[in-house]
């Protein structure tokens, strides 16, 4: 029996890098050029409540061209360093990986004597429930069909807006497109054996959530066939970076239809009433995202200089979207103290380079400069509306950048309001909210926190919705906040709906913030009859997947029928006869059953997707001669 997701807060800080103290482990390899240079940072944890909290023994391994340079791993406070010496000019692919969690990937392009700062957050994967080769994780939001007998394994999706800490890479393809991701994936499968799998011989199915936090980026690849085709994009881990799949997907309804391009515009407009999917083919497995190239760009420039004036050598710039979704590749800082990152352009009147319907919009960014364990604002800048690219001309120069006490970010108050929305975009009363930075260490947070005249706690870190879904939270934030979201849906007697999401903010919101709780399960129960040999049930929304009947003489099995996931079989089944779309199982062939006699449990096994695209599942029994028995979950 799946288990019923309890939610917790478990408060549980970590510092900022400073520097690690693990050792690094040299490993043989072939390449070898004229640079050095360290990489360090924090390595923490995202389990289901959303929380994060810095994590030991994580395995940090360096790779160039697909050979290890160099591995390590977090020591107690989840600290580590790489140094990584005479090595060429190439990039190198960082690799963060923990048994049971998603691995991350980030890309670095070498430069001599640099120390660059990455500190990284894994998020937990969720088991995938496997059967006749196909997989699901609960909830529904991802499943594999076709695969080959004795494959599990576990995987996620990822919402690119609230969990922009997860996309592996950066937000470009390896012919420079900039990519305006839908959703993204993590699959980890293994055979009957344990060993893992990556690759196979033929397609398997592939079909991901699309959240609505994206829908508006949505763009038909071809127009005409009545069909919404999405390009699919494989992160391609010894280039570091996204690489287009020679075969589109589909995006498809939670009960497989195809979507018409008629209802395109619905769901870019955010009036769509049903959860929608991406379908694809393909045959292999790491990380898989819907995107839609960007050739066009921008750039965003300047100098980081000491307090007086003096250039910075070696320090790490990030950049990412304010007005739009990604990241820039982090930039570290030349002899002269200068970098260049590439970002989405801004638009000119009537363009709608970011495809969210939207025409001559100002793209914004905001910098982050990362020197000598100390973390930085550097502010936000407008990037420039000509098409511009680094080592040209047209980039927006931010000129100098002082890492000076007055720009150093060691936490602000933050006030974030917000609504908490279903999938189908209803406000939800009584939803609970709760949040924190995981950057912030357990001193600082204490007095940041703490009003010096009262000694009380003036910062919350959870939070209710009234009737219009609408919360407000005060606390604190370095620079960024991690959330989980939930509600609990009483809505009937057999009916229970469990929903949830999770997500991280890269600033403190300067407007009220919208969740939508798309990940989620119902639980069900329907009453069922049993009367002259037809089984049938008060439903058209839920469907069996299971009836199994039992001899009260014997409690064997007398009659087993199944029915593929999200198929099922309708009300009015005849005993002794499969339905068009099941398969008997028992007995074996088209034998026929011995008759029902009293005593004998009917037992109906509910399994689906509803139209509002969350997963129900459940139980119903039937005694015969009695009546209804044991109501599942809700007895």
């Amino acid at each position: 029996m799946k288990k019923i997701m309890s939610v917790m807060v478990i408060i549980v800080l970590f510092a900022m890098a400073c520097g690690g103290s693990s050792s690094s482990e040299s490993v043989n390899a072939t390449i070898s050029g004229d640079i050095s240079m360290t990489v360090r940072g924090v390595t923490s944890i995202k389990a289901s409540g959303g929380n994060a909290s810095s994590h030991a023994n994580i395995s940090v391994q360096a790779f160039m061209s697909g050979q290890e340079l160099m591995s390590t791993t977090s020591d107690a406070k989840g600290q580590y360093t790489i140094a990584l010496s005479n090595i060429a000019s190439s990039t190198v692919v960082l690799h963060y990986k923990l048994d049971g969690y998603a691995m991350v990937y980030k890309t670095i392009m070498p430069s001599n004597g640099t120390d660059t700062v990455y500190n990284i957050v894994l998020a937990q994967l969720h088991s995938l429930e496997c059967a006749g080769g196909n997989c699901r994780v609960e909830g529904n939001s991802l499943a594999i069909e076709g695969l080959p007998d004795g494959i599990s394994g576990r995987g996620r999706v990822f919402n690119p807006v609230t969990e922009v800490e997860s996309f592996p890479g950066e937000f470009n393809d390896d012919e420079g497109n900039l990519l305006l991701s839908g959703v993204f994936s993590s699959v980890e499968l293994t055979d009957a054996n344990g060993d893992a799998v990556e690759n196979f011989d033929d397609d398997v199915t592939l079909t991901m959530q699309i959240p609505r936090d994206t829908w508006s980026i949505i763009q038909d690849l071809n127009p005409g066939n009545n069909q919404i085709d999405v390009p699919m994009y494989a992160f391609d881990k010894v280039q570091g970076t996204w690489v287009r799949h020679e075969k589109d997907g589909v995006l498809k309804t939670a009960n497989k239809t195809i979507i018409p391009e008629s209802d395109l515009a619905a769901i870019r407009d955010n009036n769509y009433t049903s959860s929608i999917y991406a379908v694809a083919d393909v045959n292999h497995f790491s990380y898989w995202n819907v995107d839609w190239p960007v050739a066009s760009h921008g750039c965003v420039s300047g100098t980081v200089v000491d307090a007086d004036g003096n250039a910075i050598e070696g320090a790490t710039v990030h950049v990412r979207g304010i007005t739009y979704n990604g990241t820039s590749t982090p930039q570290t800082t030349d002899s002269s103290g200068h970098f260049c990152a590439t970002v989405m352009r801004s638009e000119a009147s009537g363009e709608d380079v970011d495809q969210d319907g939207i025409t001559g919009e100002d793209q914004q960014v905001v910098v982050r400069v990362s020197y000598n364990g100390k973390l930085y604002d550097a502010g936000t800048a407008i990037a420039p509306t000509a098409n511009a690219s680094c080592g040209g001309s047209g980039c927006t120069d931010m000129g100098d950048i002082a890492l000076i006490a007055a720009n150093e970010l060691v936490g602000t108050s933050c006030h974030i309001t917000g609504y908490i929305y279903d999938s189908l975009g209803n406000p939800l009363k009584d939803a609970s909210f709760f949040g924190m930075d995981p950057n912030l260490d357990a001193e600082l947070r204490y007095s940041l926190c703490t009003n010096t005249e009262s000694g009380s706690n003036e910062c919350d870190f959870a939070a209710t919705t009234d009737e219009n879904g609408f919360f407000t939270l005060n606390t604190v934030i370095l620079d960024s906040f991690h959330y989980y979201a939930s509600y609990i849906r009483s809505e009937s007697d057999t009916s229970r709906l469990m929903m949830w999401s999770e997500g991280s903010l890269q600033q403190c919101p300067t407007e009220a913030i919208s969740i939508y709780l798309s990940q989620g399960y119902r639980m069900i129960s329907v009453p069922i009859n049993v009367s002259d040999n037809q089984i049938s049930w008060d439903s058209t929304t839920y469907k069996a997947s299971m009836v199994s009947v039992l001899s009260s003489a014997t409690y064997e099995g007398k009659w087993i029928v199944t029915a593929a996931d999200n198929v099922g079989m309708s009300s009015d089944i005849t005993y002794g006869i499969p339905p068009a779309n099941a398969s008997q199982v028992m007995p074996t062939g088209s034998a026929s059953p011995t008759a029902l006699a009293d005593g004998d449990s009917v037992m109906l096994m509910f399994y689906g997707t509803s139209d509002d695209g969350y997963t129900y599942w459940g139980s119903s029994y039937y005694v015969i001669g009695v009546g209804q028995s044991d109501m599942g979950f809700f007895q």
